[in-house]
């Protein structure tokens, strides 16, 4: 299963803040709970 967020937010189609909107969308469900979680670590990995 393709994860359309993930894909534009790598390709730089949309920002941090649309990816977590988008994971609080869906935060009681794996996917959203994907979505977070890469926020995270791409957050983390920033200097």
């Amino acid at each position: 299963m393709a994860c359309l967020e993930e894909i534009a937010y790598l390709q730089g189609f949309i920002g941090r803040e649309q990816l977590v909107a988008r994971g609080e969308l869906f935060a009681k469900t794996n996917y959203g709970q994907n979505l977070l979680r890469l926020a995270r670590e791409h957050e983390a990995a920033q200097p």
